[in-house]
């Protein structure tokens, strides 16, 4: 196992133990460092501090992530917390469309 993925096994322990703190310690990076967290984490992690951050900043991040991280993670989020993440996209956003499409199915 190489040492990055040591380093990844240890955040998602973290993020299991304790996702709230996790979010907040996410919430306090910079947009693009941010990202790169989510581009690591498996979707199940990534979707675990999603739903504990503010709506949205999670929007925020949401219209930034790659379309594989985005459609993988939003995949595992609550019907709910994904409509209302959907309130604070602009409607004509990538990110919008692949929220909707989840919204869908």
């Amino acid at each position: 196992m190489g040492e990055s993925n040591s380093y990844i096994i240890l955040i998602e322990k973290f993020i299991e133990h304790d996702a709230v703190s996790a979010s907040n310690i996410i919430e306090s990076l910079k947009e693009d460092e941010a990202i790169e967290v989510f581009e690591e984490l498996n979707p199940a992690t990534s979707a675990k501090i999603i739903r504990n951050l503010q709506v949205t900043y999670a929007a925020s991040l949401i219209e930034k992530m790659s379309d594989e991280v985005l459609s993988k993670t939003l995949s595992l989020i609550e019907p709910q917390l994904l409509t209302s993440i959907l309130m604070f996209l602009a409607p004509g956003s990538r990110a919008f469309k692949i929220l909707c499409q989840l919204n869908e199915s």
